[in-house]
């Protein structure tokens, strides 16, 4: 069975959580401890951190070739090119919007490499 989890930038220090996202009061946290059933209707969960919601991005399921998780908004680079994961609404699935070679599904990629990512590397993009 496939991960699912998602990662996002805390508002409070800007350091990256991870688990499942959420909302209190209309603002946007990532629930990174556990989640109990209180009574009938109250959920009552352990930890959690605000974030900023335009860094809220899912985990492909996919790792790169030094093993570390890819997530929407990552930066990638299979040596040739350069691309950030996105998730493709119409395919239903992540793939890499790249410059060079228009967008490609991820398994077209052979060996990807996270450089970076759209929030803190930027850069990497030019």
């Amino acid at each position: 069975m496939r991960e699912i989890k998602f990662r996002g930038k805390r508002l409070d220090n800007g350091e990256w959580v991870y688990g499942y996202p959420c909302y209190i009061d209309n603002e946007p946290i990532i629930i990174t401890g556990y989640v109990k059933q209180v009574d009938g209707s109250l959920f009552h969960c352990n930890t959690f951190y605000f974030v900023i919601l335009e860094t809220i991005g899912q985990y492909t399921g996919q790792k790169d070739i030094e093993g570390v998780e890819i997530y929407e908004g990552d930066i990638v680079t299979n040596g040739v090119s350069i691309g950030v994961v996105i998730w493709h609404d119409v395919r239903a699935m992540f793939i890499i919007d790249c410059s060079q070679c228009d967008i490609a599904p991820m398994d077209d990629w052979c060996e990807l490499k996270r450089i970076g990512n759209i929030y803190e590397n930027p850069e990497l993009l030019e």
